[in-house]
């Protein structure tokens, strides 16, 4: 059934993108099957997913358009986070969501062990290499420069403690 659900939207692929949504929640039944779960967090689930149908709805009468070309629109950067060209401002963003991005200058903060890396990545070494290969991601995402950033005294929930800088800063 599912097989035969994806090939019937793949054959409307091309329409406007509201119209595919709303077939795939009427194909799907998910709406119908939330509303026959106990699930306690129904009405969150359901919001969301009419939320996603206004954006769609928004998409299709702004720019037209199928789904490949909504999901390219919305799939690296919303409306907001396109600065207009004589606009002046901070992006914060989370070094998974940096990829594929470029900016003129980058701060990087947190650059402290337990933070980057991680402290639960500090005694698995696949997992130590992934933190090093994301502040490597980080670091150029930079045109012009780069700035790290380490607190001296972090306050944690039991008080402000001392940190160490994160290794990876020493290794570039």
């Amino acid at each position: 059934q599912l097989l035969a659900l994806f090939d019937e939207l793949h054959a409307h692929r091309e329409d406007r993108v509201d119209l595919l949504f709303a077939r795939l929640l009427e194909k799907s039944g998910y709406l119908t099957h939330l509303e026959a779960s106990s699930d306690a967090d129904f009405a969150d689930r359901r919001a969301n997913v009419e939320e996603l149908g206004v954006s769609a709805a928004t998409f299709a009468l702004n720019n037209g358009g199928g789904l490949l070309e909504y999901l390219s629109e919305c799939s690296l950067l919303t409306d907001q986070d396109r600065p207009k060209a004589d606009e002046d401002r901070v992006l914060l963003l989370t070094v998974h969501n940096a990829k594929g991005l470029e900016f003129g200058s980058v701060v990087i903060a947190g650059l402290e062990e337990g933070l980057m890396p991680h402290a639960s990545s500090l005694e698995d070494a696949s997992e130590l290499e992934e933190e090093r290969r994301l502040f490597y991601v980080a670091i150029t995402r930079a045109r012009d420069e780069v700035l790290l950033t380490a607190a001296s005294f972090r306050r944690k929930f039991d008080g402000a403690w001392g940190t160490q800088v994160s290794r990876f800063v020493d290794e570039i």
